[in-house]
């Protein structure tokens, strides 16, 4: 009993430290997705994205680029991901957070504390460097 019980707390721990880096990530995928906005608006903002290829800082690359009203449809709607790097990083950053949150077992209030603290700080990274 008492070995079953240490390695659920081990597994559980390993969860916990997953759980911390996946807020980590979802902050830093939140701060670019926002400095790709702001370049997006002006191009000589004072930070630049992480790559500055076309589909990356343009605005609706694909969708811009495809007259198939059927394609167009499925960018703009259920594979909006794929549209240019805003919406990626933005959806990246949404599936980290919710991986990471349900992964932690601190209880609800104190999950909801460390991950507004964690992205809040790789958020910040994110968007400033």
């Amino acid at each position: 009993m008492l070995i079953s019980d240490s390695k659920k707390l081990r597994k559980q721990k390993v969860n916990d430290i997953i759980g911390i880096f996946l807020l980590a990530l979802s902050g830093f995928w939140f701060g670019e997705s926002e400095n790709i906005l702001m370049y997006q608006e002006n191009p000589r903002w004072l930070m630049m994205p992480m790559f500055t290829f076309k589909w990356y800082t343009e605005r609706n690359y694909l969708r811009n680029r495809i007259n198939n009203k059927f394609l167009n449809w499925l960018l703009k709607y259920p594979f909006s991901f794929l549209n240019d790097g805003f919406h990626s990083t933005k959806s990246l950053a949404i599936v980290l957070l919710v991986a990471g949150v349900s992964l932690m077992s601190f209880g609800i209030v104190l999950n909801v504390v460390i991950a507004y603290i964690i992205i809040g700080i790789m958020f910040n990274i994110g968007y400033h460097y």
